[in-house]
């Protein structure tokens, strides 16, 4: 018997390189390739992109301060029912102007609940508008409206301060705007009320001592008003120097 080993017609090849191939995955769930939505913050922050850091800073400090003082009056009890109101006029009786004492005895003091309630949801939608960047120019002029009345009233800190800062920022805005003839006569009207109202504050000044300036309303509604008056035309001048289009 022949035991040796039968020798074979095909040798096995080698072993192939290429990997085995397998079917390919059963596609999945479609997948959008667009971005997602921005968030309320992202859309808040955007509206902040185009403006110099001091406004925002500015207009954000003024908007969290009006939202404070609504937060202050929503929790008084006495805030709604007018005692407030009416304590308020008692207290700076003596300092209010006298062009503003016929509006305080013939509409505040009667109405003083009524009053409360407009001053906050005014104070509200001026903070807000602020915060939120959007309706800017008229939460500058109802925020001016009640600082005005404040500091005539004979409450000149801080209104006087808030006074100064939103018109620097209601300027700016302004300044940007392209020129129209309604923005011409909206700011010669504004030097126009400036200059009259600085004119009727004047003859009530009480002291013009340096220590005590800063307490007069009088002198401080003049100064500021005069400034007023003399910024508007500025603008005025630099956005029409060529003339109206």
């Amino acid at each position: 018997m022949n035991n040796r080993p039968v020798a074979l017609d095909h040798p096995p090849s080698p072993a192939d390189p290429t990997p085995p191939t397998y079917p390919p995955p059963l596609p999945g769930p479609l997948r959008s390739t667009a971005a997602p939505p921005p968030s309320r913050l992202d859309r808040l922050l955007a509206r902040y992109t185009e403006i110099p850091p001091w406004v925002v800073v500015t207009q954000l400090f003024f908007g969290l301060g009006w939202l404070r003082a609504v937060g202050e009056k929503v929790i008084d009890p006495a805030w709604w029912n007018g005692d407030v109101i009416r304590g308020f006029v008692a207290t700076t009786a003596d300092l209010t102007l006298p062009w503003l004492s016929p509006l305080l005895s013939s509409f505040v003091l009667p109405l003083a609940p009524l009053v409360a309630v407009l001053v906050v949801v005014a104070q509200a939608a001026a903070g807000v508008a602020l915060v939120s960047n959007r309706a800017v120019i008229p939460a500058l002029a109802v925020a001016a409206a009640l600082n005005l009345v404040f500091l005539a009233s004979g409450a000149v800190a801080p209104s006087a301060f808030y006074l100064l800062g939103q018109g620097a920022v209601a300027l700016w805005r302004i300044g940007r705007r392209p020129p129209t003839p309604a923005l011409s006569r909206g700011l010669q009207a504004a030097t126009v009320a400036a200059a009259v109202l600085a004119i009727i504050s004047l003859p009530f000044v009480g002291t013009v001592h340096p220590a005590e300036v800063i307490h007069d309303p009088a002198i401080m509604l003049a100064t500021l008003a005069g400034l007023v008056a003399v910024a508007s035309e500025l603008t005025h001048r630099a956005l029409f120097r060529r003339g109206l289009p």
